[in-house]
């Protein structure tokens, strides 16, 4: 194991390493020796979690025949956790010891004495991956972000496999640590009923002067389930005025249909569909976000634009507005030119050649939502208060007597952090220059 191995493919290994053992050493103690350090190895990569996620969540992941297996073992697993008549409930240790009762066996004589007597040895493929880490609130975090990155992403609705994966996470890891996530599936259901209907009322009620000229369709979510969305300056967007007439009409059916809810429209999230006529008389469609939409938009008009009158007219800075660009000239339909030390974007003829054949989206591939370890973060950045002022009480504290204070006075929201979140979090602030560990304790720098 060495860094330069992708974390896919140790998972890879490792899934094939509990597979062989399971038929060479069906009671699990070789098993049990070979996999903690790799298990160790893998709890220190940072990507561990979603690719473990991936691979159980998407036979389609694109990470081999590891992955593929392993969402067909999520299944087959769940079959057998479905035809099982013992309760493994965890939180029932009367009914645990009881179970554990029933299928009780002597450890092998080659079992290691020294290591703790389990009531079972997990040879079980997805039981193994969650023990990596030892909790599974982290995979359910992650599959609540990844769930949503893939769900703002659709634009037919169709949830269809999503369902069918969180019915058998829901068997995994049960139904109340998933909940969040069957009402993330429910909101894209709601938002096809609500589109149907808003088109409806939409039809009914036109009038010459008040109709949506643009085919619109909402995602709408129920922000207190879904993770946090990122803070993004594409949010301030100046989006164009037929478009925003559109939105505000599509704004009203809504109100009117499901008073007293309002909407609140997230401008840099979501997909544009448009058609671009060139003066050659080619034309070209294009998939892209709303922010490189209404930066084209602005050339219908003006075929030429200087840099930092265009980052005006949209309500950008310029540096985003630069980045945003190259996918248009790109795509062969703007052109950049310097002149007199100013930088122009003009519109092409059609005929331009495209540099790069990738869709909008790719500029935009990073997640729309906080990754479950930001939002971790931003948990623990409450407590930074509290750690300050103990410092400046005590002259230094070692990390255990640092986590006892904080569970005995931090009571609202109650301190739920392990010893090694809380010591990841000091680190972070130690790497910021505001603490510095010493000798075993830390202190105010």
């Amino acid at each position: 194991l060495h860094p330069g191995a992708a974390t896919t493919d140790i998972l890879q290994l490792y899934v094939s390493t509990i597979k062989a053992f399971r038929i060479l050493d069906p009671l699990g103690v070789l098993l049990e020796g070979v996999g903690e350090p790799i298990q160790e190895y893998l709890r220190a990569r940072r990507d561990t979690i979603r690719c473990i996620v991936t691979m159980l969540t998407d036979s389609g992941s694109g990470m081999g025949e590891g992955a593929s297996s392993l969402f067909e073992e999520l299944g087959r697993d769940a079959s057998n956790i479905e035809g099982d008549d013992t309760d493994l409930d965890d939180s029932d240790p009367t009914s645990e010891a009881a179970a554990a009762a029933k299928v009780w066996e002597p450890e092998p004589a080659e079992a290691d004495p020294a290591k703790t007597t389990r009531r079972k040895r997990v040879t079980d493929i997805i039981s193994m991956l969650v023990g990596i880490y030892g909790t599974k609130e982290l995979f359910v975090n992650e599959y609540r972000v990844m769930l949503a990155d893939k769900l703002l992403n659709k634009t037919d609705y169709d949830t269809e496999r999503e369902i069918r994966t969180l019915e058998l996470l829901k068997l995994r890891f049960g139904e109340n640590n998933l909940h969040s996530c069957e009402v993330m599936i429910k909101d894209l259901a709601d938002s096809k009923r609500i589109n149907g209907n808003v088109m409806t009322e939409s039809k009914r009620t036109c009038n010459a002067g008040e109709h949506m000229s643009l085919d619109v369709s909402a995602t709408l979510v129920s922000e207190l389930f879904w993770p946090p969305f990122q803070k993004s300056e594409s949010n301030a967007v100046t989006l164009p005025p037929e478009v925003a007439k559109s939105l505000k009409i599509y704004e009203s059916l809504y109100h009117s249909l499901r008073a007293p809810r309002k909407l609140h429209w997230k401008p840099s999230l979501g997909m544009v569909t448009l058609e671009l006529k060139f003066q050659s008389g080619s034309r070209k469609t294009f998939e892209v976000s709303p922010t490189h939409a209404a930066i084209i938009q602005n050339f219908s008009g003006v075929k030429s634009w200087k840099v930092t009158d265009l980052a005006t007219a949209v309500g950008l800075s310029v540096a985003l507005v630069r980045r945003k660009v190259v996918y248009w000239i790109n795509q062969g339909v703007l052109v950049e030119r310097v002149e007199g030390g100013q930088s122009y974007f003009d519109a092409s003829d059609g005929e331009s050649q495209t540099r790069a054949a990738w869709s909008g989206a790719h500029e935009e591939a990073d997640s729309v939502v906080e990754s479950a370890e930001q939002q971790r973060e931003a948990e623990m950045a409450v407590y930074e208060s509290y750690v300050v002022g103990m410092l400046t009480n005590f002259k230094s504290l070692p990390l255990e007597r640092i986590h006892n204070m904080l569970k005995m006075f931090v009571v609202d929201p109650p301190y739920d952090k392990s010893a090694q979140q809380l010591s990841t979090f000091l680190g972070r602030l130690c790497a910021r220059d505001k603490l510095e560990l010493r000798d075993g304790s830390y202190r105010l720098k």
